[in-house]
């Protein structure tokens, strides 16, 4: 049988360990050119990032990816090889002039953007007559 003891202490090892990345997290910088290389996304992806782009597969919205996805993505356009969608050649040309760190500061500030959650909807009333 485990110690009530034994159990207190890992649930507070755990706690310090969701605090620690919370902190981590936090404190990754987003690049101040960010937003105007992301400005080329907005008419497709929306200024938030939660505009379903033209042609894409699925419900797919950029904005909160993980970082790591982006890059590959944004790499694999910029190769012209990642095909998500009808779209492709618009991503193709849109990555085509873009660096590494380019590449980088995007996936940065896209997968700091909040993540989409649907709106809840209320049951509405429905009209009666009396």
């Amino acid at each position: 049988m485990k110690s009530p003891a034994l159990t207190l202490f890992i649930l507070a090892l755990f706690a310090q360990i969701l605090v620690a990345q919370a902190r981590l997290e936090s404190s990754i910088e987003i690049p101040q050119s960010a937003p105007r290389i992301f400005a080329k996304c907005v008419a497709c992806h929306g200024a938030d990032g939660q505009t379903i782009a033209p042609g894409t597969r699925g419900e797919t919205r950029i904005a909160g990816l993980r970082e790591e996805k982006i890059i590959a993505d944004l790499k694999g356009y910029r190769a012209r090889f990642t095909d998500n969608g009808g779209a492709k050649s618009i991503m193709y040309i849109q990555a085509q002039n873009l660096s590494d760190k380019e590449i980088l500061d995007l996936a940065r500030y896209i997968s700091s953007l909040p993540k989409y959650s649907p709106p809840t909807t209320s049951p509405t009333p429905q009209n009666t007559q009396k």
